[in-house]
């Protein structure tokens, strides 16, 4: 075998040695990230589909919100939380995003609205901000949050949209106090 024949075949070694650990790699992390937090299954868990959903126990993307925030009715820019949290595991990309739902519906927007600055795949965010664009027109809203997911089922990818478990209220007042020396 010639000199020039010795060097194809170690190239193409090399260059086969190079691509089965590049995709035994992207295999690993993508294993790592649906795996998630492990633990019994709950019969009362949330199913989707049979599949567990359950904030607890689910190897899918899941969140749960939870909490309240007071909105001081004569200032709409200044607000309190009362444990208003965003939770949420096994989320697998930072691209995801957070779609809030108001009941009654009004101008408001939300913080976090995307997973772009928090820390994947599991984590919480706290405090969940809401800011309105204009006078509020109703004294109490039910926040509601639904997440884009993509979860790894049997080598591929599924991915739509899941209701996050939970609500949280936001109450405006202009009675409290602002006892947060601001």
């Amino acid at each position: 075998m010639s000199s020039t024949n010795k060097k194809i075949i170690i190239f193409v070694i090399v260059g086969l040695l190079i691509f089965i650990t590049i995709q035994y790699v992207s295999f690993a992390r993508i294993k790592r990230w649906t795996t998630g937090w492990l633990g019994k299954r709950d019969s009362g868990s949330t199913q989707e589909n049979g599949i567990d959903l359950n904030f607890e126990t689910s190897k899918r993307s899941v969140c749960k919100i939870s909490g309240t925030v007071y909105i001081k009715g004569d200032d709409i820019n200044l607000q309190k939380t009362d444990d208003a949290v965003f939770s949420y595991r096994n989320i697998d990309t930072q691209a995801r995003v957070i779609y809030w739902n108001f009941s009654p519906e009004d101008e408001i927007k939300a913080a976090p609205n995307m997973f772009a600055q928090l820390k994947i795949p599991d984590s919480e965010y706290f405090p969940v901000a809401f800011f309105f664009r204009s006078e509020p027109k109703y004294k109490e809203y039910t926040a509601r949050a639904t997440i884009t997911y993509g979860d790894w089922i049997n080598g591929k990818v599924e991915s739509g949209k899941r209701d996050c478990e939970g609500e949280i209220k936001i109450i405006v007042d202009e009675d409290w106090e602002d006892d947060t020396n601001l």
